[in-house]
């Protein structure tokens, strides 16, 4: 275990050592060498929050002076053909199948021949698994980012029984990673008071978008359009979707005419399921930017109704890039609080009354979504969030090279020294008064 006591400087290492070590110190300015071991389907352009920060913060870092290489588990790719699209990211990326992605020895011997200086992970139970090992092997700085706290999560998710378990994981995960990044203020404070993990090792960086935003190639907005833009795969953003199609539609429907879209990866049992509703278009996902950023600018509101789930919600962010007006649930909203323009709304007659204030006064709506976009170009610039990246980096180096002075640490039974010095170095069988010798 390593604890980290703030006053003497002392760290109890899980070798049962002692370190002592000196504070840590701000951004160092160096440009690192970062391997990130991604261990999740991912696609060019990016289909899911965590890939999308994954791409673009990556490509930000290479900007800054950063070589990025990706260590990527290959969950989705049949055939070289499909690799098109990974050779046109900017990014060196190792493709593995998941028999070597999880060979510690194998992904070390990567690390060194890349001369990678920091090793990041994005999911605890990859890091426990396979991160422990590596950095046993490597010496290596461990950065860490949660992109939900799961234990939390699952507790939203009705899957409260697991939670104990996750908890101890995310614990643990926390104790043993040289840094830590969370998403949001929420999930930071979760992850220090609830969670446990040392408030010193942890670094809030949300999440970015780019300045440099692609035009839409249309002017006109579809008349009185609601979207829900996210992966409804996942469990809270498939719960937020429905939602708004069985509680919010059929209320709205009753007095205007208003459609539901969704963009996004979908199940098909949710297509079927919504296939005879008019009032919904589900237009699953959109991988071309220009069409994408057209089917969202057309939208007259952009709606993050979940209530569950923490880190990712990049749905605000495209919202508003493209100048939409945005009506969100508290936890829909976390990690935005400084865009004070987004419209918070949590039960289902409060969303209600939000979206019919917006559908009737265009005018209005057109000023929030133009104060959205003001606020997220000034404060969300992958720059700025690279920034606070680099400050991880920094701690993570510090945390893990600076800090080895080593002391002698034994169980205090050894001091009595009642223990041999020449014993035997055999493997002894002892069964039913018969010794039996195997040889190494």
């Amino acid at each position: 275990m390593i604890k980290r006591i703030l006053d003497d400087e002392l760290f109890v290492h899980e070798n049962g050592k002692i370190y002592t070590a000196p504070k840590t110190s701000g951004v160092d300015n160096k440009k690192y060498t970062i391997a990130i071991v991604i261990d999740t389907v991912v696609a060019i352009p990016p289909t899911t929050g965590v890939t999308y920060r994954l791409y673009y913060l990556s490509k930000e870092l290479i900007k800054r002076g950063h070589k990025i290489l990706w260590i990527l588990g290959n969950r989705n790719f049949k055939t070289e053909e499909s690799l098109n699209e990974l050779s046109k990211s900017g990014i060196k990326i190792h493709l593995l199948p998941p028999d070597i992605f999880y060979d510690a020895d194998y992904l070390s011997s990567i690390l060194i021949k890349e001369k990678v200086e920091i090793v990041q992970y994005e999911i605890t139970q990859t890091f426990l698994a396979l991160g422990l090992q590596i950095r046993e092997r490597t010496k290596l700085p461990t950065l860490l980012e949660l992109h939900d706290v799961e234990a939390t999560l699952r507790d939203t998710l009705d899957r409260g029984s697991e939670s104990p378990v996750m908890k101890f994981l995310q614990y643990a995960a926390g104790v043993y990673a040289d840094a830590i990044i969370s998403m949001t203020p929420l999930d930071y404070n979760t992850l220090v008071k609830k969670i446990g993990v040392q408030k010193t090792k942890m670094v809030l960086v949300p999440n970015g978008v780019s300045i440099n935003k692609i035009t839409p190639s249309v002017t006109n907005k579809s008349e009185n359009t609601l979207l829900f833009l996210g992966n409804l795969f996942y469990p809270p953003n498939q719960k937020g979707f429905q939602y708004i199609a069985d509680e919010i539609m059929p209320e709205l429907a009753s007095k205007r005419d208003v459609t539901l879209k969704s963009i996004g990866m979908v199940p098909e049992d949710l297509v079927t399921k919504y296939s005879n509703r008019s009032d919904i278009i589900i237009l699953r996902e959109i991988k071309n930017e220009q069409t994408f950023v057209d089917e969202v600018s057309s939208s007259t509101i952009g709606l993050c109704t979940v209530f569950a789930g923490s880190g990712m919600k990049i749905k605000i962010l495209d919202y508003c890039l493209s100048g939409l007006p945005v009506i969100s649930t508290t936890i829909g909203a976390s990690g935005y609080e400084e865009v004070d323009s987004l419209i918070i709304k949590n039960s289902k007659q409060k969303i209600i009354k939000a979206i019919e204030k917006l559908l009737d006064n265009s005018s209005a709506a057109q000023e929030i979504g133009q104060k959205n976009q003001e606020k997220i170009l000034n404060l969300y610039g992958w720059p700025k969030i690279a920034e606070k990246f680099e400050t991880a980096l920094s701690l993570a180096n510090d945390f893990n090279l600076r800090r080895f002075k080593e002391v002698s640490f034994q169980p205090f039974w050894m001091e009595e020294n009642r223990h041999a010095v020449d014993i035997m170095s055999s493997h002894f069988l002892i069964d039913n008064e018969v010794v039996h010798k195997y040889e190494k």
